[in-house]
């Protein structure tokens, strides 16, 4: 699975300067005044957050799943959320309750025609005096930042307590928050797959820009080997981009679009057309995509499991992965993160362990709602005596659990940790991207290849779909056999794969963390693949347990007219 150290040493130089070029928009001298107050840099594609609330970085990042600014978050910044700030600072709305500050704020900017710092600060003279205020008596010189990050005695005492006496739980009290913009699917699945301690938000692929979508360019590593191999997989790429174009048109103008508005009219509210038809247009679309398509992902982590995500990339040993892990300890060693990155370069028996599931193990025809259940530690733990049955005594615990005073938001009871279940079956890469978030479960999953087969949207849609998705999944066999024949690594293949390709996978939870997914991701506003993958696991565990039903909160709907409504709409059983 590991790529030759050979093809390594020539790639990876290849990959860093595509990560360490400056990102392709620029900020004005005013922009990167405000910006370097609080990112480590206005050019680079990793950065990180400081000198924020972390009420205000949580916020920040939580528009990923949203943002459509062409300059990611750092734009998003100066374009919205910094003039709304600056609003609340001039000496007029000094008065505004704060409950309606907000919509005061942005009534002002809309009318004054404001789209931009530099906007708000050239419309009047009082809105410059607010701005260089603000910058004048912000917090966060980058160099005493960094003198402070660098200062001997911290670093020796972090020596001391991190090397010395491994207490790694003195680094847990960090806490880093980063950006890494325009990178591919595959590196920010990479990074994703870090476990606890780690909090994620990626862009989604509803947002990818249709008139400019831009891709990882494997083609120049894929050179190296064969320059026909390049060319083929640059083919296969702009091919998938262009089919998504096809699906979806310039102004959402296509085959998707005009059918699900026309098919939804009659099914949803006039208020959420428009929303439902763009959101189930693009979800379903997505899976023509290729993986080496770029996206952005916020990322909130411990000190401690600073170093372990950095481990994953190198794991997961593509040269760009190699080339952000240069990237990102650069940026974190101006706020000092980088001390917190120790033991991040994979062992020998790190590395020996490393594995994807392989496809050859993942039958034809495999399901998605197989569930393997370890259940003896439960049942021992709750047996009051040798003779009682486990399962019963169990039964007895949950008869007496106040269910009915359980809020939205109530976990079930630890006993629930000591269960452990694993779920296994083939899903489309998009999909499986959505299914991976869940950061206390466990993921494994077969690389990006077209040998399992292709997505199948089993709701209405227009014939043409189905053409389109044979063409591309034909296409990419084409393609994998092509690379593979040629000596391209199938780690370094899967770029040019369409993300609708299924994958294997394996996920363990235990039962208290499989109630939160499955109530997370039977929601009507998440995808439909994800939602009938969640539903086949509901399932399994309503025939392992009977008394599953009781506690679980999994929405049971069958499917949805779409799952970008702002109201759930059942999907008639006529149409389905």
């Amino acid at each position: 699975m590991f790529l030759d150290k050979a093809f390594l040493d020539r790639a990876i130089p290849i990959a860093r300067q595509f990560v360490r070029a400056p990102v392709p928009y620029q900020f004005s001298v005013r922009e990167t005044e405000a910006l370097k107050l609080f990112f480590t840099s206005a050019t680079s594609r990793v950065f990180f957050f400081r000198n924020m609330p972390p009420n205000f970085s949580a916020a920040l990042l939580a528009m990923y799943s949203r943002l459509k600014n062409q300059r990611g978050i750092r734009g998003h910044f100066v374009d919205t959320l910094l003039p709304l700030l600056l609003t609340g600072l001039l000496e007029n709305f000094s008065e505004v309750s704060p409950s309606g500050a907000i919509h005061a704020y942005q009534a002002y900017l809309t009318g004054l025609g404001i789209r931009s710092l530099d906007q708000f600060c050239e419309a009047k003279i009082e809105h410059l005096a607010v701005f260089k205020d603000f910058v004048a008596n912000a917090t966060g010189d980058p160099r005493l930042e960094k003198q402070l990050a660098d200062s001997p005695k911290m670093k020796a005492l972090l020596d001391v307590f991190l090397d010395k006496y491994g207490h790694n739980s003195i680094a847990r009290g960090a806490a880093l928050t980063f950006a890494v913009e325009d990178i591919s699917i595959l590196a920010a699945k990479s990074i994703e797959w870090n476990r606890p301690g780690s909090g994620f938000i990626e862009l989604s692929t509803r947002f990818v820009d249709i008139s400019r979508a831009r891709q990882y360019p494997i083609w120049d590593e894929i050179a190296l080997v064969c320059e026909e191999a390049a060319c083929a997989a640059r083919e296969a790429i702009v091919q998938a981009s262009a089919a998504y174009r096809t699906l979806i048109g310039v102004a959402f103008d296509g085959i998707l679009p005009k059918f699900f508005e026309q098919h939804f009219a009659p099914l949803l509210p006039v208020k959420d057309l428009k929303s439902a038809v763009q959101g189930e247009a693009c979800d379903v679309a997505g899976n023509v995509l290729p993986c080496a398509t770029l996206t952005s992902v916020g990322v909130a982590i411990s000190g401690e499991a600073f170093d372990s995500l950095l481990k994953h990339l190198l794991l997961d040993a593509t040269p760009e992965n190699f080339a952000l892990v240069e990237l990102i300890l650069a940026e974190a060693a101006k706020v000092g993160g980088d001390q917190f990155a120790r033991h991040y370069e994979p062992s020998p028996w790190e590395v020996e362990g490393w594995r994807y599931l392989s496809s050859q193990n993942i039958i034809q025809g495999f399901g998605t709602t197989s569930l393997l259940i370890a259940e003896d530690v439960l049942w021992n733990y709750f047996r009051s005596d040798g003779t009682s049955n486990g399962s019963a005594v169990f039964e007895d615990v949950l008869r007496k659990l106040p269910f009915e005073e359980r809020g939205e938001h109530d976990r079930l009871p630890y006993h629930f940790e000591t269960v452990f279940g694993t779920s296994f079956g083939k899903m489309s890469f998009r999909g499986w991207r959505d299914l991976q978030r869940h950061v206390l479960a466990t993921h494994a999953r077969t690389l990006v290849d077209p040998s399992l087969g292709f997505y199948h949207y089993d709701k209405p849609a227009p014939t043409e779909l189905a053409d389109v998705f044979d063409e591309i999944h034909l296409m990419n066999r084409a393609t994998w056999t092509a690379l593979c024949g040629r000596g391209v690594a199938p780690l370094i293949a899967q770029y040019a794969m369409a993300m609708g390709n299924l994958v294997g996978f394996l996920c363990g939870a235990n039962l208290r963390e499989w109630e939160f997914i499955l109530w997370q991701r039977s929601d009507f506003q998440v995808n439909h693949e994800v939602r009938q993958v969640a539903l086949g696991i509901d399932r399994a565990l309503q025939i392992q347990f009977p008394w599953w039903r009781k506690i679980s909160r999994t929405d049971l709907t069958p499917a949805y007219v779409a799952a970008r409504s702002e109201v759930g709409v059942p999907l008639p059983t006529s149409v389905g």
